[in-house]
């Protein structure tokens, strides 16, 4: 709530939040129904954050020009009563706001998939006219230009090729993923 009370916090560099129970579901958010960011950057020197059971959505949408390092540690297993916490649909919103990103760690975390992506070979600009007439279920690939390490834990095999259809890494240098069973499929949640 502090975080989500519109103050600024101009020389934090550093955040971690966690909580060691979930008894509130999270905030749904996809990434059409975000309220338009107001010009001001809330966190405008925050370079690492670590997030431990708390999600993405939870945050204020605000852009994070100087984030750096981003760790994600969310270990719910899906289906459960949490499916409205941590979603694929918010984690590609906030990452669209951190254009300097250069590590992403997802610790025992798999954001549940609720978007499809468009693959489509018209290129559209995330908030542009063509892009808002997507369906709120359907994105487009984000490119994070300056990403160089990746982790991901318990990712789902069959299913770890959706991850770098929506998410482009062009300058990744550094890949570590240690896969779930062999058989285990990416946990989705869809509207329709």
């Amino acid at each position: 709530s502090v975080l989500n009370s519109g103050t600024s916090f101009p020389r934090l560099r550093s955040l971690e939040l966690g909580t060691e129970k979930r008894t509130l579901p999270g905030i749904p958010l996809s990434p059409h129904s975000v309220a338009p960011l107001n010009m001001n950057c809330l966190l405008p020197r925050l370079e690492r954050m670590c997030l431990s059971s708390i999600s993405v959505s939870e945050l204020p949408p605000t852009d994070l020009p100087s984030l750096r390092f981003l760790t994600l540690h969310f270990p719910s297993k899906y289906p459960s009563t949490r499916a409205n916490l941590f979603r694929m649909s918010s984690l590609h919103s906030f990452l669209s706001h951190t254009p300097r990103l250069e590590s992403l760690v997802f610790s025992d975390s798999t954001p549940l998939m609720d978007v499809f992506v468009r693959l489509d070979a018209q290129k559209t600009v995330e908030g542009s006219e063509q892009s808002s007439l997507l369906p709120s279920n359907q994105i487009t690939p984000l490119t994070l230009p300056s990403l160089r390490r990746f982790e991901w834990s318990h990712a789902p095999p069959r299913d770890l090729w959706r991850f770098f259809a929506m998410i482009k890494m062009p300058a990744l240098k550094q890949l570590e993923l240690y896969l779930d069973a062999g058989d285990r499929r990416w946990y989705t949640f869809y509207a329709t």
